[in-house]
């Protein structure tokens, strides 16, 4: 029929049917010839041998045997069984390490054994039985842990199934899986709450802590601010009772030193007639430096650059900041050269009279807050000028 040989048997009643089991053996095979016997026997001729096929016999299959697992082998070819029963007692216990497993099968039929075909399963793995393949081998790989079977069956050119042979393993958990590692990591999991907790209430405590410094600091600002202003107040009384411009001078230098640093203390008075400005009796390290004069027209003065512009100095390192006043750096015109300087305009009644100047040998000495005593000096300063010249 084509490309296979069959037979066609008649039934006992009526016609004819088709049998292929007794010729499937040689299915792939071309008959060259033929020969009939008188005893019903026939005889046919294929390329490299003969066979006889006998008409009247009862041709009883012969069941096959049962599937043999021949070997099971880990990922790194190491041996786990040999392919007889007596090898597995109970399940092999694998570490998770060998969790890539490689089986080789096989099937006890020697009846055109090329065509045998098998299926297999990983119970616990696969939902389903593999589809019928000629592949007597099978490979998995990312095994998770837990307990398996590995079953295979078989079947013959005849479509005769084999009893299914069965390999039971079981895949350890990693130990990072383990009761004893989950219970490490329930004690590191408290520890580490714990810990939080605990650094969380030292962060709340040390805030706590820093929130009470700030009040007390901001308590004794407050405090400071107010001893300074009864301080200035009392400046201020006591430099306005004074008709003379050095007393007046004398008398700021001796108490502005209790509210900063002043080693320098000056005052300088506005001529217009000559266009100068007139330092008398500015106080330096407790001493009175001779009256020194500066004219109008000498523009790399701070005291100038104050007066002309009528805005504040402030400087606190005189050798990086002088750039933003003046253009050239001079040296002091008595006494030493100071490194934090601060200048104000004098001003009364919307004019003008002069400068008042603290200065300090220290770098950094002077701040805002600093700037805002010297202008309350400045303001009781320029009434005392002015009652001393009525």
């Amino acid at each position: 029929l084509g490309g296979e040989t069959v037979v066609l048997k008649k039934n006992t009643d009526i016609g004819y049917r088709l049998e292929r089991q007794p010729m499937s053996r040689f299915a792939d095979e071309a008959v060259w010839s033929f020969y009939p016997e008188k005893n019903g026997a026939i005889w046919f001729g294929v390329v490299n041998y003969v066979f006889r096929y006998m008409s009247g016999a009862d041709h009883k299959l012969i069941p096959p045997g049962a599937s043999l697992i021949r070997q099971v082998a880990t990922g790194s070819d190491s041996i786990l069984f040999h392919g007889t029963q007596s090898d597995q007692v109970s399940a092999t216990r694998l570490p998770f390490k060998l969790n890539e497993l490689h089986f080789e099968f096989a099937m006890p039929s020697f009846i055109y054994p090329h065509a045998n075909e098998f299926q297999t399963r990983l119970e616990g793995f696969d939902k389903r039985w593999s589809e019928w393949s000629h592949e007597n081998k099978r490979t998995y790989t990312n095994i998770p842990a837990g307990t398996y079977r590995f079953f295979v069956k078989a079947r013959n050119i005849n479509n005769q199934e084999s009893e299914p042979a069965v390999y039971a393993f079981a895949i350890l958990r990693p130990w990072y899986s383990t009761i004893w590692a989950w219970l490490a990591y329930l004690i590191l999991g408290g520890g580490l709450i714990y810990g939080l907790v605990r650094l969380r209430t030292q962060q709340l405590q040390q805030h706590s802590k820093a929130l009470e410094k700030i009040v007390q600091e901001r308590t004794a600002e407050i405090k400071s601010q107010k001893d300074n202003v009864e301080q200035l107040s009392r400046i201020g009384r006591d430099i306005t009772d004074n008709l003379s411009i050095k007393e007046i001078i004398s008398t700021v230098y001796e108490n502005v030193n209790n509210l900063m640093d002043a080693s320098v203390f000056g005052i300088g008075l506005y001529h217009a007639e000559e266009q100068l400005l007139v330092f008398p009796a500015t106080k330096e390290k407790g001493e009175t430096l001779p009256e020194f004069t500066v004219p109008l027209s000498d523009d790399n003065r701070l005291a100038v650059w104050c007066f002309k512009n009528q805005e504040d100095v402030i400087i606190n390192e005189y050798g990086r900041d002088f750039i933003k006043y003046i253009h050239e750096l001079k040296p002091a015109m008595a006494g030493e050269n100071p490194e934090s300087i601060l200048y104000l305009p004098l001003r009364h009644k919307e004019k003008t009279i002069g400068v008042i100047t603290a200065q300090s040998f220290s770098k950094n000495s002077y701040t805002d807050y600093h700037l805002n005593i010297l202008r309350n000096l400045a303001t009781y300063s320029a009434i005392a000028l002015e009652n001393a010249d009525a």
